[in-house]
């Protein structure tokens, strides 16, 4: 579909939250393969758009700026009494030029952002009701969705959503207020849409390139309730104790978890380092995990990947993780431990390896798992490993900051906010 996003937005200046929210919304819908037709003032300015961080959507073969809206001299409207002649005259001309565009562009689905709401834009919530009207006579059909990005305070007498011609929908985002929004615009409750905002990790961390062509090929690293990366070399696997890790995520999958396992992996070049990979992807099936699913090898992906990725994609993806399961048998100071705790995950250490509580602390929990000068034997049972999986689940459930995380992670997230909320609003 081709969708337009209409503001009035003279620059990108991100003082102004809703140009924010308006360009993730405008990245969000040029994942998913749609064209954006995304207009501004007739006196844009794009000298913003390297701060706002807009030049990937600028330079996107799908997106298309159209600083076509009609530009006025705008007040705050307390009422629609005092319309003036010249803002009456000028909502005509800015109405043409959005039915010229849609036609001409094919554009059915339109979005505006507190065109309605606000006493600034009233010359263009009265242009929306002049367009409407005009492509429903040419039987040209519409799906407007009209953004309210605040808590209606007061009344207006243009809050009346039963005053525009044709398919309107007010978006609001949240659903604790949904009844207020309702009353505020004289709206039927299935005129009420709520669609929280965007707040992606992946743009808010301005992940590298290769972090988000990562996340677009494994998109249940986003989604996962338990993730961890998992930086090892291809020649120190059994050191590392990779199958242990990946015994416990099976066990936390059994439990009934989204789970997402990344062994990122470095020097899998190799003939012995590769046949040692497919026994580990031979072990993580026989623990219920899916490859390329639920877990990953990141040499497999790409041979360019085969000595290792950067620590800046490193660095992005644990930005993702909420566990870090360290079992090491082996290490002079084992560097990744800091690097993990840096990301706000919780962090699950080897007891038998005295060493790790000067790196890391005292803080983590710690388990038995055996090491270079400590034999552990329940380590290697299913029913001991099933239970450390069950504590470890206990303990991220009982840790707020890690919960309130893991909840933004899944929640805000551009793929799941698209699927559950803008593909339903989109479709009624």
């Amino acid at each position: 579909m081709n969708i337009a996003i209409l503001t009035n937005f003279q620059d990108l200046n991100l003082g102004y939250s809703l140009i924010g929210i308006a360009l993730d919304q405008s990245r969000m819908l040029l994942e998913q393969g749609h064209k954006v037709f995304f207009f501004t003032s007739e006196q844009f300015n794009p000298g913003h758009n390297d701060e706002a961080g807009a030049n990937d959507i600028f330079e996107h073969k799908n997106f298309v700026l159209e600083n076509k809206s009609k530009f006025m001299h705008l007040v705050d409207y307390q009422s629609k009494v005092a319309f003036s002649i010249e803002h009456f005259q000028e909502k005509d001309q800015a109405a043409e030029i959005y039915v010229d565009h849609f036609v001409e562009n094919d554009i059915h689905i339109v979005f505006t952002h507190d065109f309605i709401f606000t006493g600034w834009n009233l010359p263009f919530a009265e242009a929306v009701k002049v367009a409407s009207g005009a492509l429903m006579k040419i039987d040209f059909p519409v799906k407007w969705l009209h953004w309210i990005h605040s808590v209606p305070s007061g009344n207006r007498d243009w809050w009346n959503i039963q005053d525009y011609p044709g398919d309107h929908t007010i978006v609001f985002p949240n659903r604790t207020e949904k009844t207020r929004v309702m009353e505020s615009f004289r709206a039927a409750p299935d005129q009420i849409f709520p669609i929280p905002h965007i707040k992606d990790i992946r743009k808010w961390y301005d992940f590298c390139p290769e972090a988000w062509g990562f996340t677009r090929m494994f998109p249940q690293i986003m989604s996962a309730a338990v993730s961890q990366i998992y930086p090892c070399s291809s020649d120190r696997l059994e050191a590392k104790q990779l199958d242990t890790v990946i015994r416990i995520f099976g066990f936390m999958k059994k439990a009934g978890m989204q789970v997402f396992l990344c062994a990122a992996n470095q020097w899998a070049t190799g003939k012995q380092s590769k046949e040692n990979i497919q026994e580990y992807i031979k072990l993580a099936v026989k623990s219920g995990l899916e490859p390329g699913k639920d877990f990953v090898f990141t040499s497999e992906i790409s041979k360019r990947f085969q000595n290792g990725i950067s620590q800046r994609m490193i660095r992005d993806l644990q930005l993702l993780q909420n566990l870090f399961i360290f079992p090491t048998r082996e290490e002079s100071f084992g560097l990744v431990g800091p690097e993990a705790a840096y990301s706000g995950c919780l962090v699950v250490s080897n007891r038998d390896l005295v060493m790790m509580y000067e790196v890391i602390g005292n803080y983590a929990p710690a388990y038995h798992f055996g090491s270079h000068h400590q034999n552990s034997p329940d380590s290697k049972d299913d029913k001991w490993l099933m239970a450390v999986a069950n504590s470890i689940l206990a303990r991220i459930f009982m840790n707020e900051a890690i919960m309130t995380k893991t909840y933004c992670r899944t929640r805000y997230n551009m793929t799941h906010l698209y699927e559950k909320y803008y593909l339903p609003a989109m479709s009624r």
